[in-house]
């Protein structure tokens, strides 16, 4: 049969043989696989469903009676229509599924509408083995795998599932499929004796898409097929512990996604930035406070979140890659991961300190200004220590992409006063005040160009000329200027900053380049109508951005970026970064590379512009980290995924573009 017009999935149990006469259920169920008497009980049994003028009473099964009423309730629908029927059915009833094909192959039995082609097929479930809890466990995999298998790619006819017959332990698991498939899936049953089937509404219940979104970095290795090892998996799964999503996993068959996974996973692409946000509600890493931090917890959920989602409004440079909500949620599912992989205990300080500052770290691209603090500050004006002067940059999209550090830093003191970021309760009590120090403090030294250390005072270090910066982050610390360990949480924004370099910043599949074209477009098209009046201002930022397209590029060479812990096996220890700190932790940095890398020019720009500044940053911040680190590319090679070592030769005196790097493919 060509493409049907309606699909057909039926469940089938065993009920045909229920309904038949004693004499011949009996014979039935003490017959033989090789009985030769098993054709006549079957010819006897279809004899009596055909001899019975009622198909709603027996010998009728539930299978029957309920296709009866469909094609009488749906006959206009039906009619010169290619209609294809599956039955499905375990190994043990497979003469039932047999007997009920004949049946409804049969011209003169259903009645079926005018013109309309019926094909049945009886299809075999090898998991629908109710006694067997293994097996069974396995089904809802099979089901979910089998039924997208036999929709067509870009089908648009119509989809009915019939509940009514079958195993009572498949009826959940084909009804949440039917209603995942979406509205053009209709599902319908007739009860017991009823001369009317009911079909089923479709509930907006389908999925709790929140929670996805929340968790969809975890998820995302599992998708990987065997790239990571068992442990990792397992390590993995055990953030997944606390949600609804572990059902999405099969365990027992080595951590694979079931199809119900696939086929939310497939939805969810599509529609994620067209549709819907692809982001979550912003709460991950909150479950990680103690119960005495739950203050913090609290804060965070009811009076933070909800006004940073929106902190990005009004971004003075949105020439540049994504610094905004996308940003965050990346390096919060960094930090998550991260931290699910390691034995590192933060405190309820420290962790709220980083949630902080991953949230806040940024808001200088809509800041103004910031001020020189004098001869005693941690900044002052080169050439000029004592000035305590304003430095604008909102004219400029070029400063306030150097100096955002120093302009976040700005906004979040200013909540000693402003109290709009915090809570007044919050900034008014000491350690209020000693937390947002930190959170200030963190967003000013994220960027790698703030020293981690100074030795003296005469090591000043000068920052873009301008500006020169008189501690480091260790000095603040040694001088209890912000809260115990601060130098982690430091530590692991710069490093996740560092390692979100992956192509949703650049406007994600959906968007890509046309993201760029289309705001250069909007610039030119400005330009052009404020040429008599402020043209210059304009095309200096059409300037800026046409220097930001090479980023753009950059970003899209990487889709996805993860953290997963090693297992100390499947990598060459000579390019594990870190060893000399003598720790014992060793994280993976995974680069999901784009498929079919296209050219020399794809590569070359990977390794010069993403996976050699990512080594620079950890190097940069090794001593305030106690993990070691290595870094691996995923890459598509024809049908098979590799994993693939990234060897660095981090040469001193030289710049990272011109260190050496190899590959080492890995094989768990």
């Amino acid at each position: 049969m060509d493409k049907p017009d309606i699909i057909i999935f039926i469940p089938v149990g065993t009920s045909l043989i229920g309904n038949s006469a004693d004499n011949i259920q009996n014979r039935w169920n003490t017959k033989a696989s090789n009985d030769p008497a098993l054709e006549s009980f079957k010819n006897q049994i279809i004899q009596d469903c055909e001899l019975k003028n009622d198909l709603l009473e027996k010998p009728h099964c539930a299978e029957i009676s309920s296709l009866y009423l469909f094609i009488k309730e749906c006959e206009d629908e039906i009619k010169n229509k290619k209609v294809l029927v599956y039955l499905l059915n375990a190994l043990d009833n497979a003469d039932c599924a047999e007997m009920v094909k004949t049946l409804i192959k049969k011209d003169t039995y259903l009645r079926k509408p005018v013109k309309s082609i019926w094909e049945v097929e009886s299809e075999k479930l090898e998991n629908l083995v109710p006694k067997d809890k293994g097996k069974f466990e396995l089904l809802k995999d099979e089901l979910f795998d089998f039924i997208q298998k036999k929709i067509p790619e870009n089908y648009e006819g119509d989809i009915f599932i019939n509940i009514t017959g079958g195993y009572k332990g498949l009826i959940p698991y084909i009804t949440i499929m039917g209603i995942l498939l979406g509205n053009h899936v209709k599902i319908f049953y007739r009860y017991e004796s009823s001369r009317e089937i009911v079909f089923l509404e479709a509930l907006p219940l389908a999925f709790d898409l929140f929670e996805w979104r929340d968790c969809r970095s975890m998820l995302l290795p599992f998708f990987l097929g065997d790239v990571l090892s068992l442990g990792q998996k397992e390590t993995l799964f055990k953030g997944l512990s606390k949600t609804k999503l572990e059902g999405l996993i099969n365990v027992g068959n080595g951590y694979t996604v079931n199809g119900i996974g696939e086929l939310i996973r497939r939805k969810y692409d599509k529609k994620k930035g067209v549709d819907i946000s692809e982001f979550g509600k912003g709460a991950i890493l909150t479950d990680r406070f103690t119960e005495s931090g739950g203050r913090y917890k609290s804060i965070l959920l009811q009076e933070c979140i909800p006004k940073w989602r929106h902190l990005s409004t009004g971004d003075h440079i949105p020439e540049t890659v994504e610094h905004g909500r996308g940003h965050i949620q990346r390096l919060l599912e960094l930090a998550n991961q991260l931290l699910n992989s390691i034995d590192l205990k933060l405190s309820d300080e420290q962790l709220f300190v980083l949630i902080c500052s991953i949230w806040l770290h940024d808001i200088g691209h809509t800041g103004d200004y910031f001020t020189f603090q004098g001869k005693e500050g941690v900044f002052r004006k080169n050439g000029y220590p004592d000035s305590k002067d304003r430095y604008y940059c909102f004219d400029n999209p070029e400063k306030v992409r150097k100096f955002h550090n120093f302009l976040s830093y700005e906004l979040i003191m200013k909540e000693k006063e402003k109290k709009f970021l915090f809570p007044s309760d919050f900034t008014a009590d000491t350690k209020g005040c000693e937390l947002l120090n930190s959170i200030a403090f963190a967003a000013l030294y994220h960027r790698k160009k703030m020293p981690v250390h100074l030795d003296s005072p005469q090591d000043d270090v000068v920052y873009e000329d301008e500006i020169k910066v008189t501690k480091g982050i260790k000095n603040l610390e040694e001088n209890k200027e912000v809260i115990k360990g601060f130098g982690i949480v430091v530590g692991l924004l710069r490093f996740l900053d560092g390692c979100e370099n992956q192509e949703e910043r650049a406007g994600g599949r959906a968007g890509g380049l046309n993201y760029y074209e289309v705001n250069k477009w909007v610039l030119d098209r400005q330009s052009q109508a404020m040429k008599e009046y402020d043209c210059k201002r304009y095309k200096n930022i059409i300037d800026f951005k046409e220097k930001q397209k090479g980023y753009f590029k950059d970003h899209q060479l990487i889709e996805n970026v993860f953290i997963v812990g090693e297992d100390g096996t499947s990598y060459d220890r000579l390019f594990v970064y870190g060893n000399k700190n003598g720790n014992d932790n060793t994280l993976g940095i995974y680069f999901k590379v784009k498929d079919n890398l296209d050219d020399n020019d794809g590569r070359e720009r990977l390794e010069k512009n993403n996976l050699k500044p990512t080594l620079d940053e950890f190097l940069k911040v090794e001593t305030l980290l106690p993990f070691n680190v290595l870094f691996f590319t995923i890459e598509k090679n024809k049908n098979r995924t590799e994993k693939k070592q990234i060897l660095i030769t981090s040469e001193q005196n030289k710049k990272p573009e011109e260190w050496n790097l190899d590959y080492k493919t890995i094989t768990n």
